[in-house]
């Protein structure tokens, strides 16, 4: 995997592009995932890379994902490519949100807690 040409990170009027090149599609999956290629998990370095460079950009700004292949399947693999990096992107921001909510639920009972140990040392 090769990094990316940075561009300027305050830069919103384009998108900023990731360009990812790849010897083979398999670089991309998870090898060990019997799942279908749209179902796989991706490669933990190739998961990485692109977090990491999404990271660099403003929140608020379009990224686009390039993927080049030095061996290029039979088929067409761009809307395969394209489907199992959204899944797999749209299911990590579902366990994320939901982790962060349980992450919530859990401070406000620390808080309460924490609020009602408080008002018992105070009374006393």
């Amino acid at each position: 995997m090769r990094m990316p040409s940075p561009k300027s990170a305050a830069d919103h009027r384009h998108p900023h592009d990731i360009r990812l090149k790849l010897r083979d599609m398999s670089q991309l999956f998870n090898s060990m995932d019997p799942s279908p290629f749209i179902e796989k998990d991706l490669d933990a370095d190739a998961e990485e890379f692109i977090v990491s460079w999404a990271q660099e950009f403003p929140s608020d700004s379009t990224i686009r994902l390039k993927v080049y292949l030095e061996q290029w399947p039979a088929d067409d693999p761009q809307d395969l490519i394209k489907t199992a990096v959204r899944n797999y992107f749209a299911h990590r921001a579902r366990i994320t949100n939901l982790e962060f909510k349980a992450l919530l639920k859990q401070g406000r009972s620390s808080l309460f807690i924490g609020l009602g140990f408080l008002s018992v040392c105070l009374v006393l």
